[in-house]
């Protein structure tokens, strides 16, 4: 577990996960802190938000594969560093991914019943040479569930859970509950959920905020904080900004 990891996560796509993560870097940035964004979304879509997909150091994430992989090997000599690109923004760095991390990452969920149970650490061994660095890393990932949510989970310290307004995003909640219980069990003792932040929300529907905030307060109780939106959504502007 890296003390100053958090992640972004979520089982469903479209709920604001990678634009909350792409903020929450650059405002954390902003203020003066080192932070360290990992991306570990075959889709590649922080390259996008972020503006880093025309950068001469993105490779899609084939390093990002490579150092994952290797980052079970015993000596340390074999270990592929991660590439990390430096200030996409004023202190903000990142390890990108895309689709050329796509062979490894759609290999894990089959793997997932016969996998060393030491390779949960993968994440946590590939970034322990650098997380010093920073002072706040940020792991994106993608919605379906995997082998790579626990490899994350146990690496981070803290989780961060977009949801959306609707009734069915709401009861989709329980699965990430679900496995986040699971790995604190297993293999992160450590890991705590900071909140739910209800994501990508038209600000002028205020009613409908009412109502999600009382769902929500119905489905967790007191066991987590619930934060409401501070990224603005409108309908006019979809397209651009999605999991």
């Amino acid at each position: 577990m890296i003390p100053s990891a958090v992640m972004w996560y979520s089982t469903k796509g479209g709920v604001g996960k990678s634009t909350h993560s792409a903020n929450h870097a650059g405002l954390c940035a902003a203020k003066g802190w080192r932070v360290l964004l990992v991306d570990l979304d075959p889709q590649g879509n922080q390259s996008a938000i972020l503006g880093y997909n025309r950068h001469r150091g993105w490779d899609g994430g084939e390093n990002l594969r490579a150092a994952l992989v290797s980052a079970a090997n015993e000596k340390a000599e074999d270990r592929v560093p991660v590439h990390v690109m430096h200030d996409i923004r004023p202190g903000l760095d990142v390890i990108g991914g895309g689709p050329k991390s796509a062979v490894l990452f759609d290999a894990l969920p089959a793997l997932l019943p016969t996998i060393p149970k030491q390779f949960v650490s993968l994440l946590d061994l590939m970034l322990a040479p650098i997380s010093a660095d920073y002072d706040l890393i940020l792991i994106d990932l993608p919605p379906t569930p995997s082998l790579l949510h626990r490899i994350a989970m146990t690496t981070a310290h803290y989780l961060i859970l977009p949801v959306k307004t609707g009734v069915v995003d709401i009861d989709g909640m329980s699965p990430a509950l679900g496995l986040y219980k699971s790995v604190q069990k297993d293999s992160n003792p450590y890991l705590e959920v900071l909140g739910i932040v209800l994501g990508l929300h038209d600000m002028k529907a205020r009613s409908r905020l009412r109502e999600a905030m009382s769902a929500l307060a119905d489905a967790v109780g007191d066991a987590y904080p619930v934060i409401e939106p501070v990224v603005r959504y409108s309908e006019a502007a979809d397209g651009q900004m999605k999991d």
